[in-house]
């Protein structure tokens, strides 16, 4: 039977501030937190720990640092599909942007600029003293 989440207290997170809490779980709950939010604030404090751990974990730690990535990744898909979902149902503008992001040599806006004519370069030489 898996054990319930003890609440994060502001006692727990003084305890923990800078440091790895001593919860081994810790890096879980932040990732699955981060995942759905990509709030690294709100996500640390449901985890029991203070931002600063997180940056120093991402650091330290290639492995937690991946799975940071993945996680940041899903959290963007997933406003990607809540983008896509609204544009269809409600937003046109939302729709031009989501059709410029994903097809932008078809969709973005397109400038040519030409120049006719010369163009006059004039090369200044400044008069040196030498150092001495």
């Amino acid at each position: 039977m898996p054990s319930k989440k003890q609440p994060t207290t502001k006692a727990t997170l003084k305890k923990s501030k800078g440091k790895v809490a001593r919860n081994p779980e810790w890096q879980s709950v932040f990732l699955e937190l981060f995942g759905m939010s990509m709030n690294v604030v709100l996500s640390a404090k449901g985890a029991g720990v203070d931002r600063t751990t997180i940056y120093r974990e991402r650091q330290r730690n290639s492995n937690f640092a991946a799975a940071y990535e993945d996680a940041r990744q899903e959290a963007i898909e997933r406003l990607e599909a809540e983008a896509y979902k609204r544009a269809q149902n409600v937003s046109d503008t939302l729709l031009i942007f989501l059709l410029k992001s994903h097809k932008p040599d078809i969709y973005r806006e397109q400038y040519e600029a030409k120049h006719a004519g010369s163009v006059e370069v004039i090369i200044k030489r400044e008069d040196r003293k030498p150092n001495n």
